[in-house]
C-alpha cells in the first residue's frame, strides 16, 4: 500500500511518499537494473500510478525546516542543520576506496565519520548511535540501500534522520525510487566533491572557516600523470577538491581493480551472460570517469549500450576489442607514472 501524507512546516506543505513495505523499493530497483524490455514493460503496466506520483515527488525538493521552526509533530525530525563540529555522519558503502575518499573529505570539513560496509550494518549502527546524517550507497551486499532506508524509517525516532542516496543512477526514475524508499536526497557517483558539499550543507552546517563549497582545494605538490593520452588529471582532481593524495589513491585502486575488467566483459559475452557484461561495462565507465579518462569512459558507455540493445555479435566484439586494447595501454602508462609519483 502506498500512502500520501501532508505535513505542515513553516515553509509550507510537502508531500512525502512512503512505501509501507521495504521489499517494494528493493524489487523496483532490481527490476530496473535488469533492463530488459519485458520487465520494463511489466513494471510500467503494474505501477503506472506509482511512477506518476513518484515523479511528482521527485520534482518537489524536500528542504529541511529552518532553525528554530516547529517540526510539525514528525518523530525524530531535525529542527535545522547542525554544525559540522557537532555533526556525526554515517557512510554506508561496500567500496573501500569510496569509503576512504568520502571519509577524508568529510573529516577535513570537520565532521565526525563512521563507516558501514552494507545496509544491514548501517541499520544496526543507527540504532546504537545518534547520527545527524547518513550517506547511503544503493547497491550493497547483505542488504541494499533502499531496503536499509525503509528499515530505518520504521525505527522509533528515526523518521526524520536525513538519508542521502549515493548511486550511479542519474535518471529521474532513480531519484524517484530513492525518495519513495524514504531518502531525502540523491548524490550521483562518481560524485563531484562540490556537488557533495552542496547537497550535504542543506542538512548540516559547515565548520567555521569552511566555505559553502567545501574545504579549499589543495594545490598539486608533485608530478601527476600528465602525459597519458585521454587522461585529464585536472578533471579527476576537481572531483576531489584538488586533493592529490586522494586522486593518487583512486588511480592506484583503478589500476589494481579494473585491469581485468575488459577480459571479464568478453568472457561474459562469450557465455551469453549479457546482464553481467552490461554491469561490468557500466562499472568500468564510472571508474574511468572518476579518474578523468573521459574518452575511454565514453567507449565503455558505447559498449554498455550495445550490450543492452543486444547488438550483433560482430559489433560487440569490435567494441570489446577496442576497449581491451585501449585499457591495456592506459594501465601500462598509468603504472609507469604511479611508480614515478612514489
Amino acid at each position: 500500500m502506498i500512502r500520501f501524507l501532508k505535513l505542515s512546516w513553516s515553509l509550507g506543505s510537502v508531500v512525502v511518499l512512503a512505501a509501507t513495505a521495504a521489499a517494494v523499493a528493493g524489487t523496483l530497483w532490481r527490476a530496473r537494473r535488469r533492463r530488459t524490455e519485458a520487465l520494463r514493460g511489466a513494471r510500467l503496466l503494474a505501477d503506472q500510478a506509482f511512477q506518476a506520483k513518484a515523479e511528482f515527488l521527485a520534482s518537489q525538493p524536500l528542504e529541511p525546516p529552518p532553525p528554530g521552526s516547529a517540526a510539525g509533530g514528525r518523530p525524530g525530525l531535525r529542527t535545522g542543520p547542525v554544525r559540522a563540529a557537532a555533526a556525526r555522519i554515517l557512510v554506508a558503502d561496500d567500496n573501500g576506496i569510496n569509503q576512504e575518499i568520502v571519509e577524508a573529505l568529510l573529516r577535513e570539513a570537520g565532521f565526525r565519520v563512521d563507516l558501514a560496509d552494507d545496509g544491514a550494518q548501517a541499520v544496526r549502527m543507527v540504532q546504537a548511535n545518534r547520527y545527524d546524517l547518513v550517506l547511503m550507497d544503493i547497491q550493497m551486499p547483505v542488504m541494499d540501500g533502499l531496503t536499509a532506508t525503509a528499515e530505518i524509517r520504521r525505527l522509533p525516532g528515526l523518521a526524520g534522520l536525513p538519508i542521502l542516496a549515493m548511486t550511479a543512477g542519474g535518471l529521474d526514475s532513480d531519484r524517484a525510487l530513492c525518495l519513495a524508499a524514504g531518502m531525502n536526497g540523491h548524490i550521483l557517483k562518481p560524485f563531484d566533491a562540490g556537488a557533495l558539499w552542496k547537497e550535504l550543507f542543506r542538512w548540516v552546517r559547515p565548520a567555521p572557516g569552511v566555505s559553502p563549497s567545501g574545504p579549499a582545494p589543495a594545490g598539486p605538490d608533485g608530478s601527476l600523470p600528465g602525459d597519458i593520452p585521454g587522461l585529464d588529471p585536472a578533471s579527476g582532481l576537481r572531483r576531489l577538491l584538488g586533493r592529490k593524495d586522494l586522486y593518487l589513491a583512486r588511480l592506484r585502486a583503478f589500476s589494481a581493480g579494473q585491469e581485468a575488467v575488459p577480459a571479464q566483459v568478453r568472457a561474459a559475452l562469450k557465455q551469453g551472460d549479457f546482464r553481467t557484461a552490461e554491469r561490468l561495462a557500466r562499472g568500468l565507465q564510472d571508474r574511468l570517469e572518476e579518474i578523468g579518462a573521459g574518452p575511454l569512459g565514453r567507449w565503455a558507455a558505447d559498449l554498455e549500450a550495445a550490450i543492452r540493445q543486444r547488438r550483433a555479435p560482430e559489433t560487440l566484439d569490435a567494441l570489446a576489442d577496442g576497449l581491451e586494447i585501449r585499457m591495456a595501454d592506459l594501465i601500462v602508462r598509468l603504472n609507469r607514472c604511479l611508480r614515478r609519483a612514489g
